[in-house]
């Protein structure tokens, strides 16, 4: 069974504006916005998740794209969480019509980013992502992610089953001796950080490292009144990553090698080396 997983994190989707052209009669085109606002509009006069207390639908994402099939002129916006945490609580994608964005499908659970995926035909689908917590996830700040792709038939939209993507595990390294080397990696909102640790607590020659996503190392070896390395709870359910694969956790990677663990920082390269003897710093 292989543990290879890879994520492209990045940041909240930023509003985009694009340019729609729409004939009229007399044959003149003009440009037709495609911006949050319209998105709010639209879904407003929708009466699709009108916030009682302004009387509009807060819409705070928004894309473009034929979402509809080639040639189609659509897009698809997501209704911002009015208070608390969280992004949105809902998203739909318009048509336009006759010069005036006209909803045709509506989703009732909230999205943490939309993107539009390009097709052969000319047409796109849209992939949507969402927080997918474990339970125990500190709220707000969810361990895995999950994201389906929606694809218009030429009637309605149909979903993808979901793909999931972790951002924190916990594995130990194949290395000898066995069960001693452990690296845990996360990149959430409340912890990014990747810790290995050799050995267990007490023990003369066990040490840590932890790697940030600035490149930071720290590292830390037990000694008579230092503790470094903690307890490790898994109760035998956590995998173990194989010689020659590697792992992927938000911006950061671990690679399993005969001699230990080398985790980095995706984009920079930089991190650490861990083995059973020692562990030392990559620039």
């Amino acid at each position: 069974m292989k543990f290879r997983r890879s994520l492209a994190l990045g940041a909240a989707v930023t509003a985009v504006f694009a340019g729609v052209l729409v004939t009229h009669a007399a044959g003149t085109t003009t440009a037709a916005a495609c911006t949050t606002q319209d998105a709010s509009t639209a879904a407003t006069a929708a009466d699709f998740m009108v916030d009682p207390g302004t009387g509009k639908t807060p819409v705070n994402t928004v894309i473009c794209g034929p979402f509809l099939g080639a040639g189609s002129q659509a897009m698809a916006a997501t209704v911002a969480v009015p208070t608390g945490c969280g992004f949105s609580i809902a998203w739909g994608v318009f048509r336009l019509e006759g010069g005036a964005w006209q909803l045709v499908m509506q989703q009732h659970n909230g999205v943490l980013k939309l993107e539009s995926v390009p097709q052969a035909d000319g047409g796109a689908d849209v992939r949507t992502t969402q927080g997918y917590p474990r339970d125990g996830d500190v709220a707000c700040s969810p361990s895995r992610l999950r994201t389906q792709v929606w694809h218009w038939n030429g009637a309605t939209f149909a979903a993808s089953p979901y793909s999931i993507t972790s951002l924190l595990e916990g594995f130990w390294s194949p290395v000898k001796p066995a069960r001693r080397l452990w690296c845990e990696m996360a990149d959430t909102n409340q912890f990014q950080s990747v810790t290995c640790q050799f050995g267990y607590p007490g023990q003369r020659h066990a040490y840590r490292a932890v790697l940030k996503t600035t490149g930071t190392v720290t590292l830390c070896k037990e000694g008579k009144h230092r503790r470094c390395v903690f307890c490790i709870c898994d109760e035998g359910r956590a995998p173990t990553l194989a010689f020659g694969q590697h792992m992927d956790i938000g911006r950061f990677r671990c690679e399993s090698l005969p001699s230990g663990l080398r985790c980095t920082v995706i984009g920079s390269g930089k991190g650490f080396l861990v083995t059973p003897r020692r562990v030392s710093r990559i620039r």
